[in-house]
């Protein structure tokens, strides 16, 4: 695993411009792994929640393979979607998407929240009150109630996407 972290960071490096590289940024960007090293280990715990939190992920591994899916982001665009073409999609509503249901009775399949700054930190008791299946940050999992449907994520440090989210450690990218 460490291996595969050194290359995937190493072709990172390769592809920045050496204006890009500033002490500042460096000096963040080790802040910001150095405070995920605890939710690290958690994450691997062969035990308890993490264990559990695992399981249950690895319950949606190709569960809808050959299915479309639909991704649905949030913006002043939606209001010219005619959502009723979605109802017997499956589909990913992404951050506050639960509002649209009251505008226009759209309900995702699966609610995918990992922005920390302006969505769980600030709408954490919106989201807690969440019925959908819903997949959150791992590292704010001490913020939510341990609902069934609720399953956390990890993120990692690379800008590429997970087809495993248990195995590779990611679904979604929080640090673009």
């Amino acid at each position: 695993m460490y291996s595969i972290i050194m290359k995937s960071t190493l072709y990172r490096i390769k592809a920045l411009n050496s204006k890009d590289i500033t002490i500042r940024r460096v000096f963040s960007a080790s802040v910001r792994r150095m405070k995920d090293i605890p939710h690290a280990i958690a994450w691997y715990m062969p035990f308890g929640f993490a264990k559990k939190n695992r399981n249950k992920l690895k319950l949606f591994k190709d569960i809808h393979k050959g299915k479309r899916c639909f991704i649905v982001a949030n913006g002043p665009s939606l209001k010219k979607i005619d959502f009723d073409l979605l109802k017997k999609e499956f589909s990913f509503g992404m951050n506050r998407i639960y509002l649209m249901e009251k505008v226009n009775g759209f309900r995702p399949t699966y609610l995918a929240c990992i922005d920390w700054k302006s969505q769980l930190l600030q709408f954490t008791d919106e989201y807690n009150e969440q019925t959908n299946l819903c997949f959150y940050d791992w590292n704010l999992r001490h913020l939510f109630d341990k609902k069934e449907n609720f399953m956390f994520i990890k993120g990692k440090f690379s800008p590429a996407f997970s087809k495993d989210p248990v195995k590779e450690r990611a679904l979604l990218n929080q640090y673009s």
